[in-house]
């Protein structure tokens, strides 16, 4: 997953609207605010890149050849994906 940095932008200001007008919350300082959830996106789009790689190292490692795309390496992908991120606590 590669986001830019406007699509960045464009979510932590979504998600800092959508809080204000429908959780009644308020930020005193909505800079700061702004910074801490894009640190975030970009710290969990590094996680999800390093389990991609990790993953897709560990498809490739099988003894039986599994093609990208078919739907078995999709099954084995997800349940990768879901095994790396439960290791993060995510």
């Amino acid at each position: 997953m590669i986001l830019t940095d406007e699509r960045i932008n464009h979510l932590s200001h979504l998600l800092l609207n959508t809080l204000k007008t429908k959780g009644g919350a308020a930020f005193p300082d909505e800079a700061k605010f702004l910074n801490g959830i894009k640190k975030s996106i970009h710290q969990f789009e590094a996680v999800v890149n390093n389990a991609d790689i990790k993953i897709r190292q560990k498809i490739g490692t099988l003894k039986r050849q599994i093609p990208e795309g078919s739907r078995e390496w999709d099954l084995l992908y997800r349940q990768y994906f879901e095994e790396e991120l439960a290791k993060k606590g995510l």
